[in-house]
């Protein structure tokens, strides 16, 4: 049954997007347009619904991470963190604005799994920076990752 949920989850979120890009993306933003901000909005409760119903641990890490690829998507037609005038909105039915807006968005509870390497045991395991001389530099002048460079 968890197979059947998570296919339907996963067809959910392509579903909302393509409907919210139907029209096209111009200057990083999709057209203004109240069906395709409604319909996307709908597809995306939807998914909710049949994400709450997954039983199974493996299906919900692995939807979880497609949930961040396709959250990434829509945060990249959706105008990221640009200035977007008010006009844009008008027409536009609020809700479903909301709920798009805050399936793009990164969730205060997600963990960020860059957060958690370790980067002198991905040094020792890589010749990261043989030829790479640019990137050793860059790498000094960071404040968080200089001492890794200094070798």
């Amino acid at each position: 049954m968890d197979k059947e949920i998570f296919d339907s989850s996963v067809r959910k979120l392509e579903s909302a997007y393509e409907m919210l890009t139907r029209d096209g993306v111009s200057d990083n933003i999709v057209k203004s347009s109240r069906t395709l901000w409604l319909s996307a909005a709908r597809e995306l409760e939807k998914y909710k619904v049949f994400k709450g119903r997954l039983q199974t641990e493996h299906y919900k890490m692995v939807l979880q991470s497609i949930e961040e690829y396709w959250s990434q998507k829509f945060y990249d037609v959706v105008g990221g963190n640009s200035i977007i005038h008010s006009s844009y909105y008008n027409g536009l039915e609020p809700g479903s604005v909301l709920i798009v807006y805050a399936f793009a968005s990164w969730k205060e509870e997600q963990e960020c799994p860059i957060d958690k390497v370790d980067y002198v045991q991905l040094l020792a395991s890589a010749e990261i920076f043989k030829g790479r001389y640019g990137l050793k530099d860059f790498i000094k002048n960071s404040k968080q990752h200089s001492h890794l460079a200094q070798s």
